[in-house]
């Protein structure tokens, strides 16, 4: 369980700076090393931000939100997608028809952290414009291209993402988190960021 989400969207924020400074210096992409950085990265960005959402710590605005994607659907064949044949993506998915989805940021973690099909998609400049990329679950039903400036924009609304107040019922189980501040709160007097820096205090105190 996360208790400071700070740290774990410090290094989200240097995994992106890190992949932004590998692009611009990168001279000849579609290379192994290419596959693997571009591979590690979404990976990796997709399980911090997963792990941040099951933590709680994102805003209900920011996990409701939706990002447009693009959705190839299967060509209905017999034939088996498997590790050997999954490359040849033209024999399985209508790449030339493609549906725009608006996907939740949960779904999109969930296609990358458990990616069957994946492979980086560059432009006519030979920059990396997206990935496409499906699961296990989902490889016989479609194929989902995640737009680079889409999953950048993913990354920023989560490093930038501030919960400052948040509702619990024990009895339900439901948890609220918003980036408003509550009407009950606001009128107290009471400053959010005070009772979250006291809160810290005494945990670290009873932990020694």
């Amino acid at each position: 369980m996360i208790w400071d989400s700070v740290i774990w969207k410090k290094e989200l924020h240097k995994e992106l700076d890190n992949f932004n400074t590998f692009l611009a210096d990168m001279e000849t992409p579609k290379d192994e090393c290419f596959d693997f950085t571009v591979e590690k990265f979404f990976f990796v960005s997709a399980f911090m931000i997963r792990k941040l959402s099951e933590g709680n710590k994102l805003s209900d605005e920011l996990t409701s939100k939706d990002f447009s994607c693009i959705k190839y659907r299967r060509i209905k064949s017999n034939s088996i997608i498997d590790h050997l044949n999954w490359r040849h993506m033209e024999r399985f998915y209508r790449l030339e028809k493609k549906d725009t989805s608006l996907m939740k940021l949960k779904d999109i973690c969930n296609f990358l952290i458990h990616s069957f099909v994946f492979s980086a998609v560059t432009g006519d400049s030979r920059k990396l414009s997206g990935i496409l990329v499906n699961s296990d679950r989902t490889k016989d039903k479609c194929l989902l291209c995640v737009q680079l400036n889409t999953f950048v924009e993913l990354i920023n609304d989560v490093v930038n993402d501030k919960v400052v107040t948040g509702c619990y019922d024990r009895a339900t189980g439901k948890l609220k988190n918003s980036r408003v501040i509550s009407r009950k709160l606001r009128e107290s007097g009471l400053d959010p960021q005070k009772l979250w820096d006291d809160s810290k205090k005494k945990v670290l105190l009873a932990n020694q």
